[in-house]
């Protein structure tokens, strides 16, 4: 009686999951079963009967109720781990090409496809890792979009996994701010965008920890008790091998020992550690027995004071990859050097693989850890081929963004040092942060397929978001007036008679059809301080078509007005402006093309509402910001109290939280809300209404000129005199080679020989280029950092034109690409050359100045 009780407690909560999600009944069934013939309360084989008979009954019943709506926030919670987290990803279903491919094309695209195409995997699984110690920044939109994009595009699905390892540093805020997040960025209909249910690594701590033990058994890990000093001393450096741990020869049974003592936190933190046995000499610095286990006495957000023992990242991740049966692991560049030991944790641990072991440490979860940690779970041997191999790992360039810091350390150091006002001030590039700030999730998607996905670094201009921004609240944004900085203009010779039939209209969008709204002309009115040029501070700037005294300007969706006079404050400023109104010159009246150069917004002052506009610039004045660099939080804010918008504005901000709108002349706007995407901010009564910039428009007068267009106005320059060298030496110096990244490369249907290449040599667009290198290079040549000779003319080859030609190198008959590890568009120079002009492509065909300059590189 006591053990049905039991199993029926243990299936109530269950079931309460099952009744949610009917397509976990079969493996709920399966578990259940399991479970009773697990049951060690249970030796008799009549009541082991009746127990099976029993939990095949609730899974049936439970199976009957309708399915409840779906869960906007899918956690799992512990009690379904053993059912829902214990080899999940097993069901798969063959993944084929869609029609159409969404995203832009890349090397990790290439790789995917032709192991589509080989049949290596049935369906594609990435997964998006991120550690809940602190909030996600533009960097991560980049992995966001391509890991959820890969898999979108080529039927498979995507894990949202909690790399939860670290308690000292985790919090639940920022684990809920992750899934708030991702959930805005590429959720669809209020659905999470992940697979099933969310993630952590602290899902696989069982699995981890007998793995951990497997390893030491083996002989493969041992405890190190040396301290952090000696055992950074005894590391090594990438000139000199290490030294061996005085504690590397420990028996296994001593190991095991003091391995179940660091569990149950009878050692301090800091006093021992568990070490991989691999090689102290390698080169690579991450395979010198590295930690994988070490104490600390913190409590943990999900298991509390469980576990003293917490896995290190580089262990727990290869193992958690291998335990979903993650395809393809793509991450940044930093991890390259980490792979190997990726590998070999996996080779060592080929358990992972094997269902009904893992299956059997996860449901050991929820009995007695003492009698789990006796005598934990035995595998049996894997003699054949695993049923799926190690995750495959690709790695791309990280994000830099110019004026700005892409790491959650200096980040969080940014808000504890209180420089800014939390994670979500909108001058932190955090994704919260920019979403108050009122960027729209399809334009960080559009930046992210706009900046692309490479092996060479590089550094984004901040103005590409912006462009992405514009392009994207253009279509949506409805349009208004706003006066940021409010100059009084008075129409003397406007009456209250005048006002009586008075009834302007303008658009809320040029385009689209939303509507109108309402506009008053009066005598009281107000524009931009910067649309009038006060002449005794000397003449206009040229093409300034704006308001001067004396000077005539057309206010918009209105009339032409003529500045009489001005007035003048204590200090001689400019303070209001006297002006008369052309009556026949009304905005869509019939003979109102007075012609007039300037057209400038406006605002009647007592239908004009009091707010705050903040305007945001760069965090730093470092382009490229060290750790030497300090941030300038102040001149990243200016804030106008002062500013004056139209009350449809203010309409639309109690319809519509965080509404966008375009102050026409002036920038796209956010109303700020801070909080969850998810929760309608609450706007009280009488509160001041807040808008903060999203973008500026294009082209702002008197703005800063991009780099493109201050090269353009930059003076011609003068004809190059001719190179005092042999003539060889004097073409080879006219080669425009420029370091360029093969982004995608694919073979051409006609030729054995020949690759149809992508290639970005930093011009915004590729260059398609062809390359007779199939022999040479079988696997493609994609995500390789090459020299472009970029000045030559394009040449049909193969139904297609290329753009330049890949410079190679031969040696003993051997045809190899000559590689280098720079950006792309850096131009290469030879050695005691001159930096001269490249030659024209006429120039280069004309005088054949490549096959003059070959004789000269040989």
């Amino acid at each position: 009686v006591a053990a049905l009780t039991q199993l029926r407690r243990r299936c109530n909560d269950l079931f309460i999951g099952i009744a949610r999600a009917t397509e976990l009944v079969p493996r709920a069934r399966a578990a259940v079963v399991h479970h009773v013939e697990q049951e060690h309360l249970l030796s008799h084989a009549s009541i082991r009967e009746t127990m099976r008979s029993l939990a095949l009954l609730l899974v049936s019943a439970a199976a009957l109720q309708p399915p409840a709506p779906r869960r906007k926030h899918t956690l799992l919670k512990a009690e379904e781990i053993e059912v829902v987290d214990a080899r999940r990803q097993r069901k798969q279903t063959p993944a084929e090409p869609p029609q159409e491919i969404t995203g832009r094309k890349h090397f990790i695209r290439d790789i995917i496809e032709n192991d589509i195409k080989e049949k290596k995997h049935e369906t594609i699984i990435t997964r998006f890792p991120p550690e809940p110690n602190g909030y996600l920044h533009l960097g991560h939109a980049k992995s966001i979009c391509l890991n959820f994009g890969i898999a979108k595009d080529y039927g498979g699905r995507t894990h949202l996994r909690l790399d939860d390892t670290n308690p000292e540093k985790e919090q639940q805020i920022f684990a809920d701010a992750i899934l708030e997040d991702v959930r805005w960025l590429v959720g669809e209909n209020d659905e999470d965008p992940w697979f099933e249910g969310v993630r952590h690594a602290s899902d696989y701590f069982d699995v981890l920890y007998a793995c951990a033990k497997l390893l030491v058994r083996r002989g493969d890990a041992y405890v190190d008790s040396q301290s952090a000093e000696d055992m950074k001393l005894r590391r090594g450096s990438l000139t000199s091998p290490g030294e061996n741990s005085p504690y590397r020869d420990r028996t296994v049974d001593e190991n095991l020992q003091l391995l179940e003592a660091m569990r149950n936190g009878d050692l301090p933190a800091g006093s021992a550690v568990l070490r991989a046995k691999i090689d102290m000499a390698s080169p690579n610095l991450n395979l010198r027995d590295p930690a994988l286990y070490r104490v600390k006495e913190a409590t943990h957000p999900r298991t509390g004071d469980a576990w003293r023992l917490y896995p290190m990242y580089d262990f727990a991740h290869a193992l958690s990859d291998a335990i979903e049966g993650i395809t393809h692991s793509l991450c940044t560049l930093e991890f390259e050097d980490h792979r190997p030991l990726y590998d070999w944790v996996v080779a060592k641990c080929p358990e992972v693989r094997d269902d009904a072991w893992v299956l059997g440490c996860l449901s050991k979860a929820g009995g007695n850890p003492e009698d789990y940690r006796a005598s934990p779970e035995t595998p049996t041997p894997i003699e054949t081929e695993p049923p799926l191999k190690p995750p495959r790992q690709i790695e791309f360039s990280r994000l830099n963004v110019a004026h700005t810091v892409m790491s959650k350390r200096k980040l969080a150091k940014l808000v504890d040092d209180r420089l800014v006002n939390g994670w979500d001030d909108p001058r932190l590039p955090t994704l919260s942060g920019l979403r108050r700030k009122g960027v729209p999730p399809a334009a960080l998607r559009e930046y992210a397929e706009r900046v692309g996905v490479s092996k060479a670094d590089a550094f984004i201009e901040s103005e590409v978001l912006e462009d992405c921004v514009r392009d994207v609240l253009d279509e949506s944004a409805a349009r208004a007036f706003g006066v940021l900085r409010p100059l009084p203009l008075t129409v003397v010779d406007w009456t209250e008679a005048d006002e009586a039939d008075e009834a302007l209209e303008a658009p809320r969008h040029p385009k689209k059809d939303f509507g109108v709204r309402p506009l008053r002309f009066g005598s009281d009115l107000v524009i931009e301080r910067t649309d009038f040029h006060d002449l005794q501070a000397g003449e206009p700037p040229k093409g300034f078509n704006r308001l001067v005294e004396g000077g005539r300007v057309r206010l918009r969706y209105a009339y032409v007005v003529q500045c009489n006079s001005v007035e003048r404050d204590d200090n001689g400023d400019v303070c209001r402006l006297l002006c008369s109104v052309e009556r026949d010159t009304r905005a869509g009246a019939k003979g109102s093309g007075a012609r007039c150069k300037g057209i400038i917004h406006w605002l009647r002052r007592d239908d004009a509402v009091p707010c705050i506009v903040r305007l945001y610039g760069n965090l730093f004045k470092a382009e490229k910001p060290s750790g030497d660099d300090n941030a300038d939080p102040q001149g990243a804010l200016e804030e106008l109290v002062e500013a004056l918008v139209e009350r449809d504005v203010v309409d639309r901000a109690y319809d519509e939280p965080r509404s966008v709108t375009q102050l026409e002349r002036n920038g796209y706007f956010c109303v700020d809300a801070a909080g969850s995407p998810a929760i309608p901010p609450q706007r009280l009564p009488g509160a001041p209404l807040v808008l903060n910039r999203c973008a500026p428009l294009k082209d702002v007068f008197g703005g800063k000129k991009r780099k493109s267009a201050e090269k353009l106005t930059q003076p011609k320059k003068k004809k190059e005199a001719a190179l005092d060298l042999p003539a060889d030496q004097a073409a080879a110096a006219r080669l425009e080679l420029l370091v360029g990244s093969v982004v995608s490369s694919e073979p051409v249907e006609d030729s054995d020989t020949l690759w149809k290449c992508s290639v970005d040599v930093g011009e915004g667009e590729p260059r398609t280029i062809g390359a007779a290198l199939r022999e040479a290079y079988p696997d493609g040549l994609a995500g390789k950092n090459v020299i472009v000779l970029a000045n030559t003319k394009p040449r049909n080859l193969a139904g297609f034109k290329s753009q330049g030609m890949l410079v190679c190198a031969t040696l003993d008959d051997t045809t190899r690409l000559v590689e280098v590890d720079a950006a792309p568009g850096t131009r290469a120079l030879f050695n005691g050359l001159p930096a001269a002009d490249p030659a024209t492509p006429n120039q280069m065909n004309n005088k054949k100045l490549w096959p003059t300059a070959q004789a000269a590189l040989s």
